[in-house]
């Protein structure tokens, strides 16, 4: 049984928590079935409760909040390790996300000759200049990131669309493994097979943020609802204040577009159930684990070139360029055909 340390800014958290991120819950939960796993999480929101348990893992909230310094974020997390691994030695140390939690990862293992995995998740492996985002934007960010690629015992990438971005700016990891998170599909399942007709229902499971490009969805979706009867149901928080919503009645959407806002995991699979398309245009996505979910639920899938979805189209769903409503749209039209 191996004694498994896990580093992660944030998301590993009950499921009432607002930091609750579910597809690292459940990873944690299954890894500590068969192993001893601490997770140490960059996030200050539980000062009453700094320790919970996750499945059978110990999930310790260290004491720096999210907007401190680099160098404080990484001092306290591996403050709070040091102390543990006296006490009883990690064999393993698996930093998620690159910075700063992987950092931290690589530094441990180095320092204590412990193996050290970093998942790559996000903004690590993104350069969105439209909207600002992304690691890749920034040359002190990349400087870090060839550093981890080229001291970590492994590096862990998503998707081959990952692997190309980082190769753009001249990041190569030396050793790394390639593949998506996977979804429990005793949860996810097709529910029979919905009948294509109209009004088709489209589906969009998301936070409401600039990256997920949320007006190209409506605007495409706009164009489809002229050409047929069709509903759009969004599931999600808001981050946007609003415009979204604003910009759905300048649309004249407001009887064809649902926002649900957020909902618990375990109930995403019955929006799943009554959609037949999920329409998912991203400006980046290192993955997009809803592409999984939809597609485990038996949910055909449109979106644009990036992340899983680079990866599949065409031979599994459909993708188009980001930012582009009108060849979104003609992919749907065409698809419906």
């Amino acid at each position: 049984m191996k004694r498994i340390a896990l580093f992660v800014p944030s998301g590993v958290a009950p499921p009432s928590s607002i930091m609750h991120i579910p597809i690292l819950t459940q990873l944690v939960e299954h890894l500590s079935q068969k192993n001893r796993v601490t997770v140490y999480s960059l996030n200050a929101q539980n000062n009453e409760h700094p320790e919970v348990t996750i499945g059978n893992a110990q999930v310790k909230y260290v004491n720096a909040y999210w907007n401190a310094p680099f160098h404080a974020r990484i001092a306290a997390l591996l403050r709070t390790f040091r102390n543990d691994h006296r006490k009883e030695p990690f064999t393993l140390i698996h930093g998620f996300w690159g910075l700063p939690a992987g950092f931290a990862a690589v530094i441990a293992g180095k320092a204590l000759k412990v193996p050290s995995v970093v998942s790559f998740l996000g903004a690590e492996s993104a350069a969105v200049r439209q909207i600002k985002y992304g690691h890749l934007l920034s040359f002190r960010k990349r400087i870090l990131l060839r550093w981890i690629c080229n001291n970590a015992s492994v590096i862990h990438l998503l998707t081959s669309f990952q692997q190309t971005q980082l190769q753009r700016a001249g990041i190569v990891p030396k050793r790394k493994n390639l593949f998506p998170f996977g979804v429990d599909t005793r949860r996810f399942f097709p529910n029979g097979e919905p009948i294509l007709e109209p009004p088709f229902r489209f589906l969009h499971v998301a936070n409401l943020t600039e990256v997920k490009d949320q007006p190209t969805l409506l605007r495409a979706f706009a164009k489809v609802n002229r050409a047929v009867p069709a509903t759009l149901r969004i599931v999600g928080p808001d981050y946007l204040d609003g415009k979204l919503q604003r910009l759905a009645v300048d649309l004249g959407l407001t009887t064809t577009v649902e926002f649900v806002g957020a909902v618990p995991n375990s109930a995403v699979v019955n929006h799943y159930h009554g959609a037949h398309v999920l329409l998912h245009p991203s400006l980046y996505e290192a993955e997009a684990v809803t592409v999984v979910e939809a597609m485990a639920s038996g949910v055909v899938v449109v979106g644009t070139r990036v992340g899983l979805m680079a990866d599949l189209a065409p031979q599994y769903l459909h993708a188009v360029q980001v930012s582009d409503p009108q060849r979104l749209a003609d992919s749907v039209l065409s698809l419906l055909q």
